[in-house]
Protein backbone atom coordinates (compact mmCIF):
# COMPACT_ATOMS: atom_id res chain seq x y z
CA UNK A 1 0.00 0.00 0.00
CA UNK A 2 1.29 3.35 -0.76
CA UNK A 3 0.25 6.66 0.90
CA UNK A 4 1.13 10.35 0.23
CA UNK A 5 0.43 13.27 1.32
CA UNK A 6 -1.93 15.82 -0.87
CA UNK A 7 -3.65 18.73 -0.81
CA UNK A 8 -7.00 19.96 -1.63
CA UNK A 9 -7.84 23.70 -2.70
CA UNK A 10 -11.13 24.88 -0.67
CA UNK A 11 -13.84 27.48 -1.38
CA UNK A 12 -14.50 29.56 2.03
CA UNK A 13 -18.52 27.90 1.80
CA UNK A 14 -20.62 26.86 4.34
CA UNK A 15 -20.59 23.16 3.50
CA UNK A 16 -18.78 21.74 0.71
CA UNK A 17 -17.33 18.69 -0.44
CA UNK A 18 -14.00 17.51 -2.10
CA UNK A 19 -13.61 14.15 -3.62
CA UNK A 20 -10.53 12.21 -2.34
CA UNK A 21 -9.51 8.68 -1.67
CA UNK A 22 -11.81 6.74 0.59
CA UNK A 23 -10.23 6.63 4.29
CA UNK A 24 -8.52 9.51 3.71
CA UNK A 25 -6.98 11.02 7.17
CA UNK A 26 -7.20 14.70 6.76
CA UNK A 27 -4.35 16.25 8.92
CA UNK A 28 -4.76 19.70 8.44
CA UNK A 29 -6.16 22.94 6.60
CA UNK A 30 -4.10 26.75 6.11
CA UNK A 31 -3.54 28.92 4.04
CA UNK A 32 -1.03 28.60 0.54
CA UNK A 33 -0.89 31.84 -1.49
CA UNK A 34 -3.87 33.07 0.32
CA UNK A 35 -6.13 30.49 -0.80
CA UNK A 36 -7.26 27.64 2.26
CA UNK A 37 -6.18 24.07 1.42
CA UNK A 38 -7.18 20.68 3.13
CA UNK A 39 -3.89 18.26 3.70
CA UNK A 40 -4.58 14.93 4.13
CA UNK A 41 -2.75 11.17 4.29
CA UNK A 42 -4.35 9.34 1.84
CA UNK A 43 -3.73 5.58 -0.33
CA UNK A 44 -2.28 6.50 -3.95
CA UNK A 45 -2.50 2.86 -5.24
CA UNK A 46 -4.28 2.50 -8.48
CA UNK A 47 -7.66 1.29 -8.01
CA UNK A 48 -8.20 2.53 -4.44
CA UNK A 49 -11.78 3.56 -4.25
CA UNK A 50 -12.86 7.49 -4.09
CA UNK A 51 -15.23 9.06 -1.95
CA UNK A 52 -17.31 12.40 -1.29
CA UNK A 53 -16.16 13.77 2.07
CA UNK A 54 -18.21 16.71 3.47
CA UNK A 55 -17.34 19.70 5.62
CA UNK A 56 -17.84 22.58 7.06
CA UNK A 57 -16.71 25.98 7.65
CA UNK A 58 -17.86 27.53 10.23
CA UNK A 59 -17.06 31.75 10.85
CA UNK A 60 -16.18 33.17 14.81
CA UNK A 61 -18.98 33.90 16.14
CA UNK A 62 -21.52 31.68 14.43
CA UNK A 63 -23.56 29.13 15.77
CA UNK A 64 -22.73 25.46 16.16
CA UNK A 65 -25.29 23.15 15.19
CA UNK A 66 -25.06 19.69 15.60
CA UNK A 67 -27.34 16.85 15.09
CA UNK A 68 -25.87 14.79 17.31
CA UNK A 69 -22.43 16.34 19.56
CA UNK A 70 -19.26 14.90 17.91
CA UNK A 71 -20.72 14.47 14.72
CA UNK A 72 -18.39 16.85 12.88
CA UNK A 73 -14.68 16.18 13.76
CA UNK A 74 -12.52 19.50 13.94
CA UNK A 75 -9.78 20.13 11.64
CA UNK A 76 -8.28 23.13 12.15
CA UNK A 77 -8.98 27.54 12.22
CA UNK A 78 -7.39 29.60 9.70
CA UNK A 79 -7.74 33.90 9.02
CA UNK A 80 -8.14 35.55 5.98
CA UNK A 81 -6.45 38.65 4.84
CA UNK A 82 -9.38 39.87 5.35
CA UNK A 83 -9.61 39.28 9.23
CA UNK A 84 -12.15 36.88 8.51
CA UNK A 85 -11.70 33.48 10.96
CA UNK A 86 -13.05 30.27 9.99
CA UNK A 87 -12.93 27.12 11.92
CA UNK A 88 -13.04 23.54 9.99
CA UNK A 89 -15.35 20.51 10.48
CA UNK A 90 -15.01 17.29 8.73
CA UNK A 91 -18.51 15.49 8.56
CA UNK A 92 -17.04 12.58 6.73
CA UNK A 93 -17.58 10.41 4.03
CA UNK A 94 -21.04 10.10 1.83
Amino acid sequence: MTTAILKYMIECEDQFVVQMPKGADVLCVQLQHGWPHIWARVVTDQGHPAARRRFRLVRTGEPLEYSTPGDDDYVGTFQMSNSVVFHLFDRGEE
